[in-house]
């Protein structure tokens, strides 16, 4: 609606033939010209403006925005972040599934149907920078081999 008010503004157009394409059907709608649009939305421009002012002094955001924009970047970008979302929400499916499980098992456990539900005491890490007999040991000698991997995460101008 923002591109077609502001495009009958700056040409003067009283009115424009909005056409969606579905796979049904093609859909045209009339769009009036409303002369007060620019005038009832600049309190939010004003707000957008003076945040992206405060954000470009994060280096992450002006990241974001001076990305990769290629269609096959959006492709693959906007494929992880539905597949974030829906693995979000099926953690959260699960979560409350789990809990459930859990208040049904009650303290003594239970199984049935494949699942089984049963507490398990795990013993704290052991803080090794708390022995004394360790204090200026090196324990670098006794890391395990590096290893690569990537992160994939949303930013906040995502």
């Amino acid at each position: 609606m923002a591109q077609i008010q502001l495009g009958m503004l700056m040409t003067g157009t009283e009115e424009c033939c909005f056409v969606q394409w579905t796979p049904n059907e093609l859909q045209y709608v009339m769009i009036p010209r409303f002369d007060g649009w620019l005038e009832s939305i600049q309190p939010r421009l004003d707000d957008f403006f003076e945040e992206l002012q405060d954000n470009m002094d994060d280096p992450e955001y002006v990241e974001a925005l001076t990305g990769r924009a290629d269609d096959e970047w959006v492709f693959a970008t906007n494929r992880f972040k539905k597949a974030a979302a829906d693995m979000q929400a099926a953690k959260e499916a699960l979560d409350y599934a789990r809990e459930a499980l859990i208040e049904e098992a009650g303290p003594a456990g239970g199984h049935g149907c494949g699942v089984k539900v049963s507490a398990v005491v795990r013993k704290g890490n052991i803080n090794y920078k708390a022995i004394p007999e360790l204090k200026g040991v090196d324990l670098e000698q006794y890391r395990g081999k590096e290893s690569t991997f990537f992160t994939v995460k949303e930013t906040k101008a995502s």
